[in-house]
């Protein structure tokens, strides 16, 4: 009886039912492709923000590196001045030269 009763009905709206599910069918399929498509461009995006990550991140670490190398290569030349100076006078001028001029703080 109930099979009776679908089949009368796939008779009389078998063509509608039918169009109905394509119609379904393509949406879904619409859905899923862009679905897709999505995934794969946040994929690519997040790959391009993590190369730029990357990049700003060993820009970064190249100038602390320079601005060490700067600090350390004054740091050095003024080291290398001061033994010049000090070189440069006799042993009873550079003893008060340091009584003079250290801080005793």
């Amino acid at each position: 009886m109930i099979t009776a009763f679908f089949t009368s009905l796939f008779a009389r709206f078998g063509k509608w039912i039918a169009a109905i599910v394509a119609i379904l069918g393509a949406i879904a399929a619409i859905f899923f492709a862009g679905r897709k498509s999505g995934k794969a461009d946040e994929v690519v995006k997040n790959a391009e923000q993590r190369s730029n990550d990357n990049e700003a991140i060993a820009v970064h670490q190249v100038n602390e590196a320079r601005e060490a190398a700067k600090v350390e290569t004054e740091t050095v030349k003024g080291a290398s001045d001061v033994q010049a100076n000090v070189n440069r006078l006799n042993p009873g001028d550079a003893a008060n030269r340091l009584r003079d001029e250290w801080p005793r703080d």
